[in-house]
């Protein structure tokens, strides 16, 4: 569903019943709201793309448990908030991609956990 700027609306809650969902995508669209809670029940994705989005809030705790994600984007939307130490359970994650939001804080110490991790963009 990338790159479609006139798709809008949330993120429908129903999306957490895709319980065998390994990509979405949602990048470069008029995707508004916070990051639903339902999503923690997406224990196949390996792939996160909200980029380029008019997302806000924080980033999710349950982030950390969805333990197949090989990647996340967050870049250019209006994710606030500090980064959750929580994501350093994601032994798999290989890019983190956090540029251009309204992150605030530190970086956790437990980032030096994430032996997998090749590419990271915190920009």
């Amino acid at each position: 569903l990338s790159n479609n700027p006139g798709l809008v609306g949330t993120i429908p809650d129903e999306f957490g019943d895709l319980t065998a969902l390994k990509w979405m995508h949602l990048s470069n669209t008029g995707i508004t709201g916070t990051i639903p809670r339902q999503l923690e029940g997406l224990a196949a994705l390996d792939s996160l793309d909200l980029s380029l989005t008019g997302l806000s809030g924080s980033i999710p705790k349950y982030f950390g448990d969805l333990r197949a994600l090989e990647g996340i984007s967050l870049s250019n939307t209006n994710i606030n908030g500090t980064i959750p130490k929580e994501l350093e359970s994601l032994s798999s994650l290989e890019w983190l991609n956090l540029s251009n939001t309204a992150l605030t804080g530190r970086i956790p110490k437990e980032f030096g956990n994430l032996s997998a991790l090749e590419w990271l963009d915190l920009s």
